[in-house]
């Protein structure tokens, strides 16, 4: 069993010349046979899943990041990469839970702070541009309304300010509508 150590340590380091040099099928394959030995090394599956998500293998890359954080769900890291891939594969919502943990666990990753106000501005844009809820009609019409037109609503006996849907007045009970 000591002699696995050292050997998965330089193939760990194998791994990661390996992936700088572009060369990600070495790295997996490196990385697949200490995670044979040693499965629950959360370095090794981290490093796996970014191998995956270097050649864009977004469920390898995925469950190779819940692994790393089932070994170790501490490491801020690996929830930082699992939100990279997800962000990159347009689950921007599963992407900010990820990024709030990254957060919580590191305060001060600034990277991960970016990523957090990218993603939150496309779940805005993909909100702003979803279809109006047919039971609720178009809601640019109430904008264009003018607010104070709309805010309050006088009573014609008492002068008191109503809700713009009332139908009487809430201090005389005076009838509202108006002929």
């Amino acid at each position: 069993m000591k002699d696995d150590v050292p050997t998965a340590q330089g193939r760990l380091s194998a791994a990661v010349q390996a992936m700088k040099a572009g060369n990600q099928r070495l790295a997996r394959t490196l990385l697949t046979e200490i995670l044979a030995t040693q499965p629950d090394c959360a370095e090794a599956s981290e490093l796996l899943g970014i191998a995956y998500a270097n050649t864009q293998n977004w469920e390898y890359a995925i469950k190779a990041f819940r692994d790393a954080i089932r070994c170790a769900p501490r490491r801020a890291s690996a929830h930082y990469n699992m939100a990279l891939v997800l962000a990159q594969r347009g689950d921007y919502e599963d992407a900010l839970d990820e990024l709030r943990t990254t957060l919580m666990l590191e305060p001060q990753h600034l990277v991960a702070k970016g990523l957090q106000a990218e993603c939150v501005q496309r779940v805005k844009d993909r909100l702003m541009h979803t279809d109006p809820d047919p039971r609720i009609g178009d809601a640019t019409a109430v904008v264009k309304v003018p607010s104070a037109k709309w805010s309050r609503l006088p009573c014609p006996t008492c002068n008191a300010m109503n809700f713009p849907t009332a139908r009487f007045c809430v201090r005389c009970g005076s009838s509202l509508e108006q002929p």
